[in-house]
Parts: C-alpha cells; structure tokens; sequence
C-alpha cells in the first residue's frame, strides 16, 4: 500500500490486518491518492475551520430591577460546538458607584470540564446576599464556553449578558397612572 498527497509519498504503517498513515491537512483542499497493486482510490479531503462554541443563556430570561439584592439568583445554560466543548462556566461582574467613581468585581460560578462532548447544558445559583450588593449596583451575568481546538488555539463563546440591577432608593417615589378612556355614553 503507498499513499502520496501533491506528489509527496506518506509514510504507511502495518495495523494488524489494516493499514494506517497520518495526514496534516492545511488551509487548501488536498487529494490523498491511495494505491495497491492496479487498485486505485483518490480521497478528497476540504478543511473546514473550527468554529467558536455557540453559548445561550437559558435563565435569567431577561435583564431585571430588584428592590433588595436578596435569595439566589437561579442560573441556566446551554452550550454546543461543532467538535468539541472543553470547559463552560458562568461569569459574572459587579459595578459599583456613581459619578466618576466606580469600583468593578468579577467571579466565575459552575465551571465544568465537558471532556470533548458537542453539547451541553451548565446550571449554577448566585447567592445575591453573599455579592453584598448596595442601591445602584449592577450585576452583569453571562455564560462562556471553550472548545477543545488544539490545532489553532481554543476557541471561545459567550452568550449574550443579562444585568440584574439592585434599584436606588429615590427610583420607587413617583406613581405613574395612566388615563382611563373616555366612557361609552
């Protein structure tokens, strides 16, 4: 058995009662031309670059105006990636302050290892009483996923980010009424 690729031969090796050869495929489409004896057989191969993971964030459904930063905070998502997802986990940032100052904290929250699977739901809970957040904070959640890519480095994905905000305490003083329509008669 000989195998060549563009006119380069391959090195083949014995495998039991098979053959085996290993090819590195660049950025162009490559023939693999396979031969024994008068038997011939051409193979095709196309790179398709690996994409980044797809991540959606599954809970919380939408941003969110809080009274009191109380309880947990219920987190879900799902992550899926056309070869393999490595880790997912939930990140989140606090900003705090006003004006000119503000301070910023981060934290990541489930991290799990997904050891090459193509799909895969993440869940976690954010304790609000243990962020210590004041009026006027803003919470920002999302979830990240990394793939297993290395050929070309990790790739990585992250779903859109929802804000959990902690209300200021003037923001609740005004009613706002809206006006009836006028009666029938």
């Amino acid at each position: 058995v000989t195998v060549d690729a563009e006119d380069q031969s391959i090195p083949v090796q014995r495998a039991g009662a098979a053959w085996r050869t290993a090819v590195t495929v660049g950025a162009r489409p490559t023939v693999i031309r396979l031969r024994q004896g008068s038997v011939e057989r051409l193979v095709a191969l196309e790179p398709r670059p690996d994409s980044v993971p797809i991540v959606r964030l599954l809970f919380p459904t939408r941003d969110t105006v809080v009274r009191a930063a109380r309880g947990v905070l219920r987190l879900s998502a799902e992550a899926h990636d056309d070869i393999g997802l490595a880790t997912a986990a939930f990140e989140y940032i606090v900003s705090s302050g006003e004006g000119e100052s503000f301070k910023f904290k981060s934290g990541t929250l489930g991290a799990r290892r997904i050891d090459a699977g193509r799909d895969a739901t993440i869940g976690a809970s954010l304790g609000l009483d243990q962020l210590a957040l004041n009026p006027g904070d803003i919470v920002h959640l999302r979830a990240v996923a990394r793939d297993g890519n290395n050929v070309s480095g990790p790739g990585a994905g992250a779903s859109e980010t929802r804000v959990l905000r902690v209300a200021r305490a003037g923001e609740y003083d005004s009613i706002a009424v809206e006006a009836a329509p006028p009666s029938e008669g």
